[in-house]
């Protein structure tokens, strides 16, 4: 019941974003784009649950575009200069991690752990540290007003809460103790957090408008 409603709200937050497409501002527009593959990715994983297939290789190829557009995302934040180069650079990084990783601890075609706790750590961090150059922006007046500040918010809560899964909830099962509380609630977590993006692209739309 949860895992219907999580896709049924990320699909409403990525329409939401859609529909809102040409009174938004890049940056935006790249979480939109962070939707649809979040989208896609849960999609294509049910389906692979149904027939019975390893979720490893769609879950590190998602991986490589959630690190491309979450930094691309951050950087347009805090308004860097070439943030097409560095964000490539960047993501080549993590793509030889994700690499390395794959052919010294966890095979390509398996769930890879140690990456997505390093995934956290990194976002974690580029929000604190984006939400500290948010803060010390002058021309930022109402900032639960501020959609991009919501969103980082939003990006903050979500790290937080899988760095606390992957890292707690894997032990628990590497210790054969029960984890579905732990599961249930990092989904009610990412409901919460896209019905936040939702409320944004529909909230912060509308007030575009006027």
């Amino acid at each position: 019941m949860l895992d219907k409603i999580y896709v049924l709200i990320l699909s409403a937050s990525f329409l939401a974003s859609v529909y809102n497409w040409r009174h938004i501002n890049i940056a935006e527009k790249v979480i939109a784009c962070l939707l649809f593959f979040s989208l896609a990715n849960e999609l294509l994983c049910r389906y692979l649950l149904y027939r019975n297939l390893p979720l490893g290789v769609a879950h590190n190829v998602f991986s490589v575009f959630e690190i491309l557009l979450t930094t691309a995302f951050f950087l347009l934040v805090v308004n860097y200069r070439n943030v097409l180069f560095k964000t490539i650079g960047i993501t080549i990084v993590w793509l030889i991690i994700i690499i390395l990783n794959s052919i010294f601890y966890n095979p390509f075609n398996y769930l890879n752990i140690n990456v997505l706790v390093l995934e956290s750590v990194y976002f974690i961090g580029l929000s604190l540290y984006v939400l500290y150059n948010v803060l010390l922006d002058d021309n930022v007046e109402d900032l639960f007003r501020n959609s991009l500040f919501s969103l980082v918010c939003l990006q903050l809560i979500l790290w937080g809460g899988s760095f606390m899964f992957w890292s707690l909830g894997i032990y628990l099962i590497n210790n054969n103790i029960n984890a579905t509380a732990v599961n249930n609630y990092h989904i009610i977590l990412n409901i919460l957090v896209y019905f936040g993006f939702f409320i944004v692209y529909t909230l912060f739309g509308k007030l575009k408008l006027t």
